[in-house]
C-alpha cells in the first residue's frame, strides 16, 4: 500500500468580512478539483484507474456541498460508475478520508482512492438566529462560523 502524492490549494489571506478572501471566487469543490487533478498528475494515476474518491468537508453550506464528492469525480474525470463518499469530522474531514481510503485499500475493496478534503471558507454564510420571529435587531444572534 503506497501513497502516491499529495497536494493542497494554499491558505490564503482574509481581507475583511464584506470582501472575502482571495480564493472567494472558487467553490470548495473548484479547490478539490484543482488539488486532486494536480494529486493525481503527479503521482502518474490516470483518473481512469481510481476506484473511489472519499471526500472530506465540515461545512456543507454551499450551493450544491450535498453533491461535492460526485461533481469532483466528474470534474476530475472519474468513471460515473466510481462511489463518491463524503465524510465530515470537524478539524480533521481530510485526514478522515485518508483514512476511509486506506481501510478501503487494506480490505480489498478498492486499488486506488483519491482522497481529497475541502472548504471554502469564503462562502460560508453568517446565520442569524431569531429572525423567524421577528423582533428587533438587539434581539438577534448572529453566528459567524471560522
Amino acid at each position: 500500500m503506497y501513497v502516491l502524492s499529495g497536494a493542497r490549494t494554499p491558505f490564503a489571506k482574509y481581507v475583511g468580512s464584506s470582501r472575502g478572501g482571495v480564493l472567494k471566487a472558487y467553490s470548495s469543490v473548484d479547490l478539490a478539483t484543482h488539488a486532486g487533478r494536480y494529486a493525481l498528475q503527479q503521482g502518474n494515476v490516470d483518473p481512469k484507474d481510481v476506484d473511489q474518491l472519499i471526500f472530506g468537508m465540515v461545512f456543507q453550506t454551499e450551493e450544491d456541498a450535498v453533491y461535492s464528492p460526485r461533481n469532483c469525480a466528474l470534474k476530475l474525470g472519474l468513471k460515473e460508475s466510481v462511489p463518491a463518499l463524503m465524510v465530515q469530522r470537524n478539524c480533521a474531514s481530510g485526514m478522515q478520508a485518508v483514512i476511509s481510503g486506506v481501510m478501503e485499500i487494506a480490505l480489498g475493496r478498492s486499488d486506488v482512492v483519491l482522497c481529497c478534503g475541502a472548504e471554502s471558507m469564503s462562502n460560508i454564510p453568517h446565520i442569524v438566529r431569531g429572525v423567524r420571529e421577528g423582533g428587533s435587531f438587539k434581539n438577534f444572534k448572529m453566528l459567524i462560523y471560522c
